[in-house]
């Protein structure tokens, strides 16, 4: 995808295709698309994955959903120092149990692991019960949790309307997961901890700043928004970094402190991004771009618009390089998005990857790992395994 709309993007920032495709490719072009928020919206695409309520990705820019993002970034600016500790141990844990291993699965032995864990502690759940699902068959709750939040977290995930089959076995998990939240929800609400998500968003609610409706789909909205993402990232960064070293390059600073794992982390996400395209619809006519690349985008068109394109924009230098000491900005890079969805938890999201990155890459003989095929369900990761070369 990265050589097709490299190319597409030498011949026009932005391309109209039969009146109903417009596709994307710039980099001032994107963040203008994203910025644009009322003209350039979800339209269609964002009404059926909002299976869990309306959360800040399906809400039209309005006082309720300002009121709202402002409540959620004050909250997870708060919590930040206690997610990247957690992280940190929960990383370390995890990757303590792989230390021998000569093959792994780095989506299921070791990125879903952590994020599970570290959802349940830093939002301030229990793992679920077998017996609270009738339409998967999990081997334990952490594992239920994982496959709800992949399964309902994926239709949100999803660049176009999703699949029927996806669709209808989230709309199921959906409601179980609902149920589940409900139970955690009403237990908490007593006694919030004030040191977790739930806990922070039951005092606002207790405080008369959060209507009691809206404490479930906030909860969930950045559970899933903080859950299959991470995993899909993660696995991304370390595929690309074991690529790396098998064409004799070696990407891992003889210094792996946090800034220098970030700085890694976001070149290795540059060249796989966790959303390499986005869509937005265009309820009516109107111009976009400026200068030879100016566009009329006609009204009903569908844009693509491809993040994996503008990463590789001539703004960047030596672009097709990769550069792991390349300065990372969580404000300026678009692997967290732009304008009116620029991912709330941007912060939070690094730390945690930044915690499971090192935890990874201080495994023995790291450079070992032969990288194979990323399987995916859906748009979820869903298998990576990698195995030591003999």
């Amino acid at each position: 995808m990265r050589l097709l709309t490299g190319l597409a993007r030498r011949i026009a920032a932005i391309q109209v295709v039969k009146h109903k495709h417009v596709f994307v490719l710039g980099a001032d072009e994107v963040r203008e698309t994203l910025v644009r928020g009322s003209d350039f919206e979800l339209g269609p695409f964002g009404g059926p994955k909002m299976l869990m309520g309306p959360f800040l990705l399906g809400m039209d820019p309005r006082a309720q959903y300002e009121r709202e993002r402002d409540l959620l970034r004050q909250i997870l600016e708060l919590l930040l120092s206690h997610v990247t500790a957690i992280a940190g141990e929960e990383s370390a844990r995890q990757a303590a149990t792989l230390v021998d291993r000569r093959s792994l699965d780095v989506v299921n032995d070791f990125a879903e692991p952590i994020v599970r864990r570290v959802a349940c502690r830093f939002f301030g759940i229990g793992f679920p019960q077998v017996a609270d699902t009738r339409v998967l068959a999990p081997a334990n709750g952490e594992e239920l949790l994982s496959q709800w939040v992949r399964k309902v977290g994926s239709v949100i995930a999803t660049t176009s309307p999703a699949p029927f089959g996806l669709q209808r076995v989230a709309e199921s998990c959906a409601g179980e997961f609902r149920a589940y939240l409900e139970r955690e929800i009403q237990q908490r609400a007593g006694c919030p901890d004030p040191k977790t998500v739930l806990g922070q968003l039951l005092c606002h609610m207790h405080a008369g700043e959060l209507a009691q409706e809206r404490v479930l789909p906030n909860l969930a909205g950045l559970m899933l928004a903080g859950s299959t993402p991470l995993v899909k990232s993660i696995t991304h960064a370390i595929d690309q970094i074991l690529r790396q070293i098998r064409r004799r390059a070696d990407p891992i600073p003889a210094v792996l402190d946090d800034p220098a794992a970030k700085r890694l982390l976001f070149e290795a996400l540059r060249f796989n991004p966790t959303f390499p395209v986005v869509i937005r619809y265009c309820p009516f006519a109107k111009l976009l771009g400026g200068g030879q690349s100016r566009r009329d985008i006609p009204d009903g068109a569908s844009l693509y618009v491809a993040l994996i394109s503008a990463l590789f924009d001539a703004e960047i230098g030596d672009a097709d390089v990769f550069v792991a000491g390349r300065p990372a900005d969580e404000d300026s890079s678009l692997v967290f998005g732009w304008g009116q969805h620029h991912c709330l938890g941007r912060y939070v999201a690094t730390a945690e990857l930044v915690a499971m990155l090192r935890a990874f890459l201080g495994l023995p003989r790291v450079k070992e790992f032969k990288p194979s095929r990323i399987r995916y369900d859906g748009p979820a990761a869903a298998r990576f395994v990698i195995r030591r070369r003999a």
